[in-house]
């Protein structure tokens, strides 16, 4: 660098010489800010298409996390539709229950009904 910084100054010491120096520095500028400008471009394009990556690999997480979900929620939804379908058996054999011993009940008022009777119709004599 003090190398390059010393051939500058020598060069510059003719006027002549300086104009052409400075026209070489700034094309050598130019050059480089276009290069160092290219350089940011392409580091700008990977960084766009790394958070494109990224967002592509999000919504595929989202999208197996509510697949999850969602199978997660058929399995309970078909479970609690088998305990309400057992539920609803219960409920119809309790159901059955209850007409069976209402008509028992009924049959034994009957029978005791006919017990009277019988007791009543053996104990007259007429």
């Amino acid at each position: 660098m003090k190398a390059i910084l010393i051939t500058i100054a020598v060069l510059l010491t003719s006027k002549t010489h300086a104009q052409d120096i400075i026209s070489i520095i700034t094309g050598v500028t130019d050059k480089v800010i276009r290069a160092l400008d290219l350089q940011v471009q392409r580091i700008q394009t990977r960084t766009i298409l790394l958070q494109e990556a990224q967002k592509e690999l999000e919504n595929t997480m989202s999208a197996l996390r509510l697949g999850e979900i969602r199978d997660w929620t058929e399995q309970l939804k078909d479970l609690y539709a088998n305990y309400f379908q057992e539920l609803w058996q219960v409920k119809d054999v309790l159901s059955t229950y209850h007409k069976v011993e209402e008509a028992v009940t009924r049959e034994e008022q009957i029978v005791a009904g006919c017990r009277n009777a019988t007791q009543l119709f053996s104990a007259q004599t007429h």
